[in-house]
């Protein structure tokens, strides 16, 4: 009989939950324990590729707030001993972003330690990665046989290390993708201490080794809890994350984790969470360019991650619909003089990595691919020379070509620009809200940078990672249609205003515990928790016939700004809605003192539009702050476990 358990000890207030094996007689054991609170089934995760790179900003403001002095020391030294928990595949720890140059002493209320392994000794950690360890004891309880090929905290897959190192990666000089985005690399906090804990094997990832990490990274210490990971189709009460993360925050660990990377379905946010800072994954206004010179002298910046610091100078070009297909190396390698010959592509149905694998084996010169497809900008393998332009271009280019006796064109690679495209904008793989696991608020929280993301492994780019600006400048999703808070939150996040947010919604430990309870009792609504954001649904009705629905809102305001101020509100009134917010003016006599606020809403369903958005803005009289919440009306949708 085969029997395993796994304690946690810290993040549950001293009550031990084990987690057994799925064996009947072994869970009827575990059951009669008197110290058993509940039991979960351990399951496999499901890894979110979007590296989260934003939260720590979030520690860097103290209860207390922060004299200019303390404000400008703050922003010259990033993190300056905050300890990050990186819960993920662990870490490569020879790589120049986690040395301990310029770093301080460890802190003296650090407890973690720095475990042994294969390939990985205590050496290996210092004042920059004060902590190292790992968890597969899941991994082995479902398979006893099972032999660990890297039994350590020592990272094989480059996940791990990548999160650490966007998050807390220290400078390091001269790095570069093959040329592209050189320069110096840090993290977010490049002051901060890291500490990872291994739970994703090459051999599994068990949920059971995830929620024994986390609370190992409680109970060592750690400050912020960082996961790319995520669960679904499990309701949040089973949800391991979910419950982890509740603990973690009982003991004053922040936990953010990726929204997830299941693209732009609605519902399919993970870590949906009111406990959990969940982000979005949106571009950067940086782009990696080859340059198209047409032989007619017509220049275009294309897309391309060639790794070769080469150019194709002067060659002929093709293009007919046959070839354009790029459906056969064998049809590829009947162009005459292929490894002279330039083609254009411009059939975007097919795969774009199944694409370039054809295009390398036929050994074409180059390719020009036109395509609209934004996951193409995702893509990071060229191992044939190529550009990528989008339809409007290609036109220019299949005009030239179709236009001229011979025509030529010159490629360059290794070009990085910054402005290069439009920013923010919303990735098309970054899940979308509602959470389907807390439907009383709106998910994710915020949107940070995930796409393409430079960091140490070895150096590589990855994709697939509360106050914000404020501007009336839309983000919009990769296919050019205009985000909303339940694709990316409250906004893009902006650093800097988010250690000066003038007001803050502050949400107790009771008030959350509550409102979580009365989800599934039903004895408060939901809308009473003080979050930083307002949802309202409305049930869908197959013959149409929708009725105007109420809902009121109470929040409560914090003024941590430098002393008394005076707020008036703007509304921005979703559409098919009437918002009215009681009192229209806050009076804050001092810092830290509070002040709460009614909002009502009345609305009714858009059969035009799925969802619909404002928000309420409280700007100060001086000007100097303006604190704005996201407002949505939008259809419910299934809860998981509500079967």
């Amino acid at each position: 009989m085969m029997k395993w358990e796994q304690i946690v000890r810290v993040i549950f207030v001293g009550v031990e939950i084990r987690e057994a094996a799925p064996v009947p007689h072994d869970l009827a054991l575990v059951h009669k324990d008197p110290l058993t609170l509940s039991t979960l089934t351990s399951l496999l995760c499901l890894l979110s590729l979007l590296i989260i790179i934003i939260g720590i900003l979030l520690l860097l403001i103290p209860s207390k707030p922060l004299s200019k002095d303390e404000l400008d020391a703050l922003k010259k030294l990033p993190g300056q001993d905050v300890i990050i928990g990186v819960i993920d595949g662990g870490i490569w720890p020879l790589s120049a972003s986690f040395q301990d140059d310029g770093m301080p002493e460890i802190p003296k209320r650090w407890k973690g330690t720095c475990k042994p392994g294969t390939q990985f000794n205590t050496s290996m950690c210092n004042r920059k990665l004060i902590g190292a360890n790992y968890f597969n004891k899941g991994i082995l309880a479902n398979d006893p046989t099972l032999s660990i090929s890297m039994n350590s905290a020592r990272d094989t897959g480059g996940r791990g290390t990548h999160c650490a190192s966007i998050a807390a990666g220290n400078y390091a000089k001269g790095v570069s993708h093959f040329g592209y985005a050189a320069g110096t690399s840090r993290g977010v906090a490049p002051r901060a201490r890291l500490a990872v804990y291994k739970f994703n094997f090459n051999e599994g990832t068990f949920t059971s080794d995830l929620i024994a990490a986390m609370d190992q990274a409680v109970a060592d210490g750690v400050d912020t809890i960082s996961i790319s990971q995520g669960i679904d189709f499990i309701p949040m009460y089973e949800d391991v994350i979910s419950i982890a993360s509740f603990g973690a925050m009982m003991k004053g660990a922040l936990v953010r984790a990726s929204a997830g990377n299941r693209g732009n379905s609605v519902g399919t946010v993970v870590n949906g969470f009111p406990w959990i800072l969940c982000v979005a994954s949106g571009y950067t206004d940086r782009t990696f360019a080859g340059t198209l010179t047409l032989g007619n002298g017509l220049k275009i910046r294309g897309w391309s991650l060639f790794p070769a610091r080469a150019f194709v100078r002067d060659s002929p070009v093709i293009y007919n619909k046959t070839l354009a297909a790029c459906d056969s190396d064998e049809l590829l390698s009947q162009v005459h003089d292929p490894e002279d010959t330039i083609i254009i592509y411009d059939d975007d149905n097919g795969d774009f990595s199944d694409q370039m694998s054809i295009v390398t084996r036929a050994r074409l010169k180059a390719t020009i691919f036109i395509s609209k497809d934004p996951e193409v900008f995702m893509y990071t393998s060229f191992p044939n020379p190529g550009v990528v332009i989008d339809k409007k271009e290609g036109k220019q280019a299949n005009n030239y070509v179709k236009s001229s006796v011979s025509p030529t064109a010159t490629i360059t690679f290794q070009e990085t620009y910054v402005n290069g495209r439009p920013s923010p904008v919303l990735a098309e793989t970054s899940a979308r809200g509602p959470s389907r696991s807390y439907l009383g608020i709106s998910k994710p929280d915020i949107m940070a940078p995930g796409v393409l993301i430079l960091a140490a492994v070895p150096p590589n780019l990855f994709s697939e990672t509360n106050h914000v600006d404020n501007t009336q400048k839309a983000i919009r999703e990769d296919n050019n249609m205009v985000a909303t808070p339940l694709d990316m939150g409250a906004g893009h996040v902006d650093p800097n205003r988010a250690l000066d947010p003038g007001l803050v919604n502050e949400a107790q430990f009771k008030t959350i515990a509550r409102s979580s309870a009365n989800y599934h009792n039903c004895s408060n609504p939901p809308a009473d928790l003080n979050y930083p954001s307002f949802i309202a649904l409305y049930p869908f009705s197959l013959e149409g016939n929708y009725t105007w629905l109420e809902q009121k809102f109470r929040r409560t305001l914090t003024n941590v700004g430098k002393g008394g101020a005076t707020y008036k509100v703007k509304i921005e009134t979703p559409k098919n809605s009437t918002v009215s917010v009681s009192p229209q003016t806050l009076v804050f006599k001092e810092k830290n003192k509070k002040q709460s606020y009614t909002l009502t809403i009345r609305y009714i369903c858009d059969s035009d539009q799925s969802r619909n958005v404002g928000s309420v803005t409280w700007v100060e009289e001086n000007g100097n702050h303006s604190v704005r919440s996201p407002i949505v009306t939008a259809m419910i949708i299934e809860v998981w476990g509500s079967e």
